[in-house]
C-alpha cells in the first residue's frame, strides 16, 4: 500500500469521524459548560449580553437538531429520502439559520473580555 493511498484513506475516514465526535459529543458538553459559566457570571456588558444571546441562539439550534433527529427517525425508511420531505428540510434549514446568526451575534461578542466570550461563538459554530 503506498501512502498516497494511505493518506487518501486517512482524510477519508478520519475528517468525518472528527466531525461526528466534534458534533455529538464535543458541542452537548461545550453547551453544558457554558450554561455553568453563565450561572457563575457576575459581569454583565454589551459583550456579555451579546455573548449570551448568540449561546441561546446555540442552544436553540441544538434543540431543533434534537427535534430532526427524532423527526427523521419516525418517518423510518432511507435517510436520504428525507431530504424531500418539504417538514424535514424546513426544520434542518430553520436550525441552520439560528446557528449562523448565532455565529455571527458570537462574533460581536468577541470584540470586550467577559466570561462568555469564547463560548457563545464555539457554542454556534459546533451547532
Amino acid at each position: 500500500m503506498s501512502i498516497k493511498v494511505l493518506l487518501w484513506e486517512i482524510l477519508l475516514l478520519g475528517v468525518p469521524i472528527v466531525f461526528l465526535l466534534g458534533g455529538y459529543i464535543g458541542a452537548p458538553i461545550l453547551l453544558i459548560w457554558s450554561w455553568t459559566r453563565l450561572a457563575r457570571n457576575k459581569q454583565w456588558g454589551p459583550s456579555a449580553i451579546l455573548s449570551l444571546t448568540g449561546l441561546l441562539l446555540a442552544t436553540a439550534s441544538a434543540l431543533v437538531a434534537i427535534y430532526t433527529i427524532a423527526y427523521s427517525i419516525s418517518l423510518g425508511g432511507d435517510f436520504m429520502k428525507h431530504f424531500d420531505n418539504p417538514v424535514f428540510m424546513a426544520t434542518y434549514q430553520r436550525g441552520l439559520w439560528l446557528a449562523r446568526i448565532g455565529i455571527a451575534v458570537g462574533i460581536c461578542g468577541l470584540w470586550k473580555p467577559s466570561a462568555l466570550r469564547w463560548q457563545g461563538l464555539a457554542t454556534a459554530i459546533g451547532t
